[in-house]
């Protein structure tokens, strides 16, 4: 994960999660854990049932499997308040 403290913004979800993400990054963003992906990844719901790629994420307790200890289909989060540091 290439993010630096300068170009990030902190955030938190609405299970209470800590993290941060780009600094495009906007409240009702979803994160994403993609099977086969390192990290995290913010996407924006679009048109017609579509995402968009906002970018990577680090979300505290999440980072190492701790959200996936049993296989599920897809879980995401949602954000409840993004704050610029």
């Amino acid at each position: 994960m290439n993010l630096r403290a300068n170009s990030c913004r902190a955030f938190t979800t609405k299970q209470g999660y800590l993290g941060l993400g780009p600094l495009t990054c906007e409240e009702d963003d979803h994160i994403f854990i993609l099977v086969g992906a390192n990290v995290p990844f913010i996407l924006r719901r679009g048109e017609e049932h579509r995402f968009q790629l906002v970018g990577e994420a680090y979300v505290h307790g999440i980072m190492d499997g701790e959200s996936c200890k049993e296989i599920l289909p897809f879980r995401k989060w949602r954000f409840t308040n993004v704050e610029a540091n």
